[in-house]
């Protein structure tokens, strides 16, 4: 609903590095359905 108010709108996950693989795959399944872009991003370890 909020990509279809303002497509422009940034979609991110935060992968900490312990996320089940079946969370990744349902990222991709809403990437494809929605044809939304999600980021992934990931803390930087060392910091």
């Amino acid at each position: 609903m909020a990509h279809k108010i303002n497509p422009n709108l940034n979609v991110f996950s935060l992968d900490t590095g312990r996320l089940h693989p079946e969370t990744y795959q349902f990222i991709d399944k809403v990437r494809k359905h929605y044809g939304i872009s999600i980021e992934i991003l990931s803390p930087d370890a060392p910091a």
